[in-house]
């Protein structure tokens, strides 16, 4: 990891730039460094690599996983967001375990079925806002995203008299 280069800003002043303007700060990070970027920031003590190149992503996502691991232990960070027991903070068997009940779902064809679903429920989303006026779009995207989960993942549909029912 020593040839992967990055902001050269301090851990703490990187830590700042993160907290105050995230976006900023990776998309300075991005461009500079296109391809990979190595980030002190987090304060975990440790670095993080990130990747935006498209083949090294691929390259990642679908080698042997003993080639590539995420440690949960690293992911601490996380756990107010995701809780204790998430994915994300889950190491070895148990990750493995718990990835193999998520991933069926996530394979070929049914993720274009999930794109066209995703697709359909946003325009439905966009048009029941208002035109001309303002909106709160972290509340639209709340929405979509609620529906995605319900519908694509607990085959969950909503009635036309705005019940859940099971698809």
């Amino acid at each position: 990891m020593n040839s992967i280069s990055g902001p050269s800003a301090p851990a703490p002043v990187q830590n700042l730039e993160w907290v105050f303007n995230p976006t900023a700060y990776m998309e300075r990070a991005a461009q500079q460094y296109p391809d990979l970027f190595l980030t002190k920031a987090f304060g975990l003590g440790s670095q993080l690599v990130f990747v935006n190149h498209p083949q090294a992503i691929q390259e990642i996502l679908s080698n042997d996983r003993k080639d590539f691991t995420a440690p949960g232990d690293l992911n601490t960070i996380l756990t107010p967001l995701v809780g204790n027991t998430s994915i994300f903070l889950l190491s070895g068997e148990p990750h493995r375990r718990q990835r193999q009940l998520l991933m069926p779902p996530f394979h070929g064809d049914r993720m274009k079925v999930y794109g066209q679903l995703i697709t359909d429920l946003t325009h439905r989303a966009l048009a029941r806002l208002p035109l001309q006026q303002p909106f709160l779009a972290r509340s639209a995207m709340q929405s979509i995203s609620l529906r995605v989960i319900l519908e694509a993942v607990f085959g969950v549909q909503q009635s036309a008299e705005g019940g859940w029912q099971r698809s």
